[in-house]
């Protein structure tokens, strides 16, 4: 797959699941490979079945991503929410997850979640500059200075 060679990597990994069905990661990668071909419905289902198999915070992540993708938000926070409850302290998971509330226009939570974020790992521009926006638009704006100011500090120059 990684050499684009997607079509190859389908037949391998329909190989490997006729002689074991319940692989989780070549589930996985098939939901992926139907994600690079915009079979999203598809992806969706080797993605369940990835997760039914082994819930990895990276399976719930990647169907998050798809969910939210379809327009499916509810179902796509459940997915974040869980991959967050699986790996607390991981900084990549809270920003996934704070991206479903922002484009849901629940700006409070999504805050909470990229705040989270860079409490976890201080020194995430992308973090720090989703926070800020945030903190913007809800007209916080010595909270969202600070922030700002974070993001200056991390990618100094950069607009």
């Amino acid at each position: 797959m990684r050499a684009g060679r997607h079509l190859d990597a389908q037949l391998c990994c329909q190989q490997i699941l006729a002689r074991d069905p319940g692989r989780a990661d070549t589930l996985h990668l098939m939901g992926l490979l139907c994600i690079h071909t915009g079979q999203l419905d598809h992806a969706v289902e080797w993605l369940a079945g990835a997760i039914r198999r082994d819930p990895k915070p990276l399976y719930l992540t990647t169907l998050g991503t798809v969910l939210l993708q379809q327009g499916r938000g509810a179902e796509a926070l459940k997915a974040f929410e869980k991959a967050v409850e699986l790996e607390p302290e991981n900084a990549e998971r809270w920003r996934n997850l704070g991206m479903v509330p922002a484009q849901l226009r629940r700006n409070d939570d999504a805050i909470l979640s990229f705040q989270h974020a860079l409490k976890l790992e201080p020194r995430s521009w992308d973090a720090a500059n989703k926070v800020a926006i945030l903190l913007y638009q809800a007209a916080r704006f010595e909270d969202a200075r600070v922030h700002l100011d974070l993001c200056e500090t991390l990618k100094p120059n950069d607009i």
